[in-house]
């Protein structure tokens, strides 16, 4: 597999990792908003993102659930929070 990353097979890619250890997706928004820039429709880009998976688990029911750390909410208390979150993965891709 050696040479078989995107670098090896676009060498003109430039890649920013944006990635914070431990963050929601409630900071990757700010993230996207704050130091990622927006680029001319024709020009080619791959986006590679994953986002979730502590908003679920963080804190570990430490506290009560809340937006962003939802560990131990029942389905109707999260529904708010699901539907936030599926507004702010469409405009974190757009």
């Amino acid at each position: 597999m050696r040479g078989k990353h995107l670098i090896g097979v676009l060498p003109n890619l430039t890649a920013t990792n944006a990635a914070v250890s431990g963050s929601i997706s409630l900071d990757h928004e700010r993230v996207i908003d704050e130091q990622i820039e927006a680029f001319d429709e024709d020009v080619f880009g791959i986006v590679v993102m994953t986002t979730g998976g502590n908003d679920l688990i963080h804190t570990y029911g430490r506290r009560p659930p809340v937006e962003g750390a939802m560990y131990g909410a029942t389905l109707e208390q999260a529904q708010p929070w699901i539907a936030a979150f599926e507004q702010r993965l469409g405009k974190m891709i757009n």
